[in-house]
């Protein structure tokens, strides 16, 4: 995973290995130090790269990308840690 930041947002790009028919793909994302994981829902499967908005300024935040086949099996990246500007 790769990532560039403004102070609310992080661009999460990632490349896919094993391309297979249906894809679609969730960026698993949460504070560092949180407990809590939020999803969100990547429109393209065919783009490698999802925005996460409002997220709070000079924050690190730990991501991981799924992705899931038209059976829902699918595996998680490596955990990425990236911190928004401010």
């Amino acid at each position: 995973l790769t990532a560039n930041s403004t102070k609310d947002s992080v661009t999460i790009r990632w490349t896919q290995n094993d391309i297979r028919p249906n894809m679609k793909f969730s960026v698993w994302y949460r504070l560092s130090d949180g407990l809590d994981w939020r999803t969100h829902d990547v429109k393209s499967s065919t783009k490698y790269e999802s925005t996460i908005v409002n997220l709070e300024p000079a924050r690190e935040y730990e991501f991981m990308v799924l992705s899931q086949d038209r059976y829902n099996d699918g595996l998680f990246s490596k955990p990425y840690r990236y911190r928004t500007k401010g």
